[in-house]
């Protein structure tokens, strides 16, 4: 059962006769699709830290083994990327659901929930990627600067190469992302909006 038939349902219920879907059904419905949308945040968000986790530690053991400091700023910064995603998941989940609250509440608690996942993927180039790309600059450029006496014409264009696939890999990641929110979160957005707004009618 989707929004829109709950939303149909609830609206073409005639004054003096109960609803079709009573508000207890609804609240159910409406926490079942919470569910599952917190479950599919929850394991982006591990994936995430996770992914996290392994390139602190790798680069920061190499960091450390090579004396590189551009290692140690790349395992810097995929430590801060999986603290945001940590503390932005204990924050969510202060805003959870009661077992005594409304069809109503549950309704704007479930499209706060939305909100916030728009937020976060319209803004993930200042929160995720401009920092992993501020990382990668610096650690290309120290290798190249290294390089740039001794390096031969085959080493410079293979960081050519690289530097463009990185790129164009990071700009995927980025329109992956708005076509996320724009496919997926924006229809669920309205879906809520709507829904509590035929709550607020007069009946």
């Amino acid at each position: 059962m989707t929004f829109d038939r709950l939303q149909s349902a609830w609206q073409s219920s005639d004054h003096g006769q109960p609803p079709k879907f009573s508000e207890e059904v609804l609240l159910r419905e409406v926490c079942r699709n919470r569910r599952y949308f917190e479950a599919m945040v929850l394991r982006r968000d591990l994936v995430e830290v996770m992914a996290a986790i392994v390139v602190t530690g790798f680069f920061g053991w190499l960091g450390i083994q090579k004396g590189d400091v551009t290692l140690g700023l790349a395992a810097g910064v995929a430590f801060g990327v999986g603290t945001f995603l940590v503390v932005d998941r204990w924050r969510q989940r202060q805003r959870s659901l009661k077992p005594d609250d409304t069809l109503r509440t549950g309704i704007q608690i479930s499209l706060a929930q939305v909100n916030h996942q728009i937020w976060l993927l319209t803004n993930i180039a200042w929160w995720y990627l401009s920092p992993i790309m501020v990382a990668w600059a610096v650690m290309v450029g120290s290798d190249v600067w290294k390089h740039r006496q001794q390096g031969s014409t085959w080493y410079f264009v293979g960081r050519a190469v690289y530097v463009v696939v990185s790129l164009v890999l990071i700009y995927g990641i980025y329109r992956l992302n708005q076509r996320a929110v724009s496919k997926e979160l924006i229809p669920r957005r309205d879906e809520l909006q709507s829904l509590l707004a035929s709550l607020n009618e007069p009946v």
